[in-house]
């Protein structure tokens, strides 16, 4: 089925992002800190983590002072608008600059394909956010494309998939 494809590449691609083994996950020096672990990618990827013994860190008050050898930094206003959003800064930009603060740690980003377009506030942000990974060094963005899964309600391919046959797009 789609689904068994679906997750078996998801967890084959989450193996080769992190260059990892199920050994890494349950060393104890290696600990993660996920950011955005409230939304679609995140909660799953943390399901999937902590599924596999790693030991996982979601609070933000915790990050400065959290011991982490790996921070994967999904957080973010996703909401594409042409109109200017202080929410949408806050956490493009302003969190995003706290994560890459953190030198000593392997850090793997979330970007989106606006960012090659700049076409919008919210494209900005994110390719801000590749400007941050570049000056960091070191670090893994990975530019998503329409993320589409189980328990993610909004995106293109959820509204797509919610039209019938025929039925005007927009």
């Amino acid at each position: 089925s789609i689904s068994s494809i679906v997750g078996g590449l998801k967890n084959r691609c989450l193996f080769m992002i992190l260059n990892c083994s199920n050994s890494y996950f349950a060393d104890p020096k290696y600990k993660i800190f996920l950011t955005g672990s409230g939304g679609s990618i995140g909660r799953h990827l943390y399901r999937f983590l902590t599924g596999m013994g790693a030991s996982v860190e979601t609070k933000l008050e915790k990050y400065e002072s959290a011991k982490s050898s790996v921070v994967i930094h999904l957080a973010a206003v996703t909401r594409i608008s042409q109109d200017f959003n202080p929410h949408l800064f806050e956490a493009n930009i302003v969190l995003t600059n706290r994560i890459f603060q953190k030198k000593d740690a392997r850090i793997i980003y979330a970007s989106s394909c606006s960012a090659a377009h700049l076409t919008n506030p919210y494209a900005y942000t994110k390719r801000y956010s590749e400007y941050l990974g570049e000056k960091h060094g070191g670090s893994i963005g990975l530019r998503f494309f329409n993320v589409y899964g189980p328990e993610n309600n909004k995106g293109i391919v959820h509204y797509l998939i919610g039209k019938n046959d025929g039925e005007e797009l927009i």
